[in-house]
């Protein structure tokens, strides 16, 4: 089964109280694998832009929303 791995980056990532700015986050099926910050722009990469969250699900696995909505 082959797997989606992308990288996306937002201006501003929330995870638990703190603030990332200019954050990239890779996500592979859905689970947040890396995220970090960013200096400048990465090859690979989609910018959305603006702000998102990062949370663990109810299995406490590493998700990332966007204005409450689940990004895969």
């Amino acid at each position: 089964m082959k797997r989606t791995k992308k990288r996306i980056a937002f201006n501003e990532v929330l995870l638990d109280d703190r603030i990332i700015n200019n954050c990239a986050i890779d996500i592979v099926d859905g689970v947040v694998t890396d995220f970090f910050q960013i200096t400048g722009e990465l090859p690979f990469t989609e910018w959305l832009g603006g702000s998102a969250t990062i949370s663990r699900d109810a299995s406490g696995v590493l998700r990332v929303y966007v204005k409450g909505k689940l990004l895969k």
